[in-house]
């Protein structure tokens, strides 16, 4: 009887040893569902999102310059990646530094790099003002598009190395593939601040009509125009105005 009162207690000894991290787990496993949604949310905190990648084109020529995204802003990237899905390719990119030390801003070409044509005067020392889409994207810090010449260009603020100040700017001639979907190009829209504006234009002629109006023209035209030339989707130039 004593063997067994001495084996019945060790059983339950190695029993509560081995009880307590089986109740750790299940307290552990128990926590309410709102705890762990709330943890989820801050673990996946700035993770990228596949709506939020940049396109091969874009992420090879950030390669080719050496530019980790990581020196744009949180939105002027979400506005690259939303815009990189029309582009078909990358002709050429460029670094400019940013001279802040003149009465109004200068840019040059930083380091050594190839320099196309449209950018010449800015890789003489002095380097050359910031105009035209250039200028925009100093004046607003934010992406801008336009062109340079001939060449469709997005330019986009990026900050120095270690650093939060702008201190560069990204310079991208792009080829935008010839067809998109009506949403894609809708989102690309929106990202860049222009459907709204355009929306509120195409109202005052066409009124509660106006937003269906806009979508059956932004589905005809191209992605360059949607980017590039937003003021030549005319509101004036609808069949629907045509129509009415």
């Amino acid at each position: 009887d004593l063997r067994r009162a001495d084996e019945g207690a060790a059983l339950r000894a190695v029993a509560a040893a081995a009880i307590a991290p089986v109740r750790s787990a299940y307290e552990e496993t128990s926590r309410p569902i709102d705890t762990i949604r709330h943890q989820a949310k801050t673990v996946t905190v700035g993770t990228s999102r596949p709506e939020d990648a940049l396109s091969t084109p874009v992420r090879d020529a950030l390669a080719v310059i050496g530019l980790a995204d990581s020196r744009m802003s949180f939105d002027n990237r979400k506005k690259l990646a939303v815009v990189s899905r029309l582009i078909e390719r990358i002709e050429w990119g460029v670094l400019l530094d940013i001279d802040m030390s003149a009465k109004t801003p200068r840019l040059r070409v930083a380091g050594q790099q190839v320099v196309p044509s449209a950018l010449s005067a800015f890789a003489v020392p002095g380097g050359a003002e910031a105009l035209g889409v250039l200028g925009t994207a100093l004046d607003t810090n934010q992406l801008a598009c336009g062109f340079l010449a001939t060449d469709a260009m997005i330019a986009v603020p990026v900050t120095a190395h270690n650093a939060a100040q702008t201190a560069h700017l990204l310079c991208l001639s792009v080829t935008m593939a010839a067809h998109a979907s009506r949403e894609q190009k809708a989102s690309v829209m929106n990202a860049l601040g222009t459907w709204r504006i355009k929306l509120r234009e195409w109202e005052q002629i066409l009124g509660t009509q106006a937003e269906s109006a806009l979508q059956r023209r932004i589905a005809s035209e191209s992605p360059l125009t949607v980017v590039f030339r937003p003021a030549a989707i005319d509101p004036m130039d609808s069949a629907d105005r045509q129509s009415a």
